[in-house]
């Protein structure tokens, strides 16, 4: 570095040191003090108009613990027909509310079945007036929902939904192994998927399970009653 440049950079310095100097007495100054309290006290006010316009719904929606819906079972129910169903239950500390569960797909015969719509499935043990599609479930409840009815005496399985409009393409399985998609829905944008695997050959036998989990009623490979 040559004299000149250094002698440049030494004035610079001199001239820079008074704001080096403004800015440690302003740091320690009651007016600097007062913008930051005024600071705070402008932020607050604006959380509070928040909160009070309604804004406060989207914070406790943001902290809250979300429901947790759980399949803890699938298996037959006997009454006058086989009453298949899902037992439900809500591990989390809100109430999970207007849950709906519909079949969205039938994968049978190593295809998805072309002629089919989602149809809502059936709650069951309930008065409503929509047919039982949706229901609350509360905190650490269990509850159950219908999946498939197995009337053996007309050798004839169906998905046990409301929605179907009597057509059978929207609820009678065939024959065979098949699989249902069901997608569960809940108030606050709570989806998921579980997949249903049914094994029926005509009569008075069928064993199902859900993905992942050991047949009802097989043991070893074979079937058992």
């Amino acid at each position: 570095m040559d004299a000149t440049t250094s002698a440049l950079l030494e004035q610079l310095v001199k001239n820079l040191e008074p704001l080096n100097v403004l800015r440690k007495s302003f740091l320690f100054s009651s007016e600097f003090w007062t913008m930051i309290s005024s600071l705070v006290a402008l932020f607050s006010s604006g959380i509070a108009l928040f909160v009070a316009g309604g804004g406060g719904r989207y914070v406790k929606g943001m902290l809250k613990n979300t429901p947790n819906l759980e399949i803890i079972g699938f298996r037959p129910y006997k009454q006058a027909t086989d009453y298949w169903r899902l037992a439900i239950k809500n591990v989390g500390k809100e109430t999970a509310k207007k849950v709906q569960v519909d079949v969205t797909n039938i994968f049978e015969n190593q295809q998805d079945r072309e002629n089919f719509l989602a149809v809502p499935l059936r709650w069951t043990h309930l008065r409503c007036e929509d047919n039982c599609v949706s229901r609350d479930i509360l905190s650490q409840q269990t509850v159950y929902i219908d999946v498939l009815e197995h009337k053996p005496r007309e050798d004839r399985v169906e998905i046990i939904t409301p929605g179907s409009g009597g057509v059978d393409d929207y609820k009678v399985l065939t024959q065979g192994r098949s699989k249902l998609k069901l997608t569960f829905y809940e108030e606050s944008g709570i989806s998921f998927t579980k997949l249903v695997e049914v094994s029926w050959f005509g009569g008075s036998f069928l064993d199902g399970r859900l993905k992942g989990a050991k047949w009802f009623r097989t043991k070893n490979g074979n079937f058992i009653n």
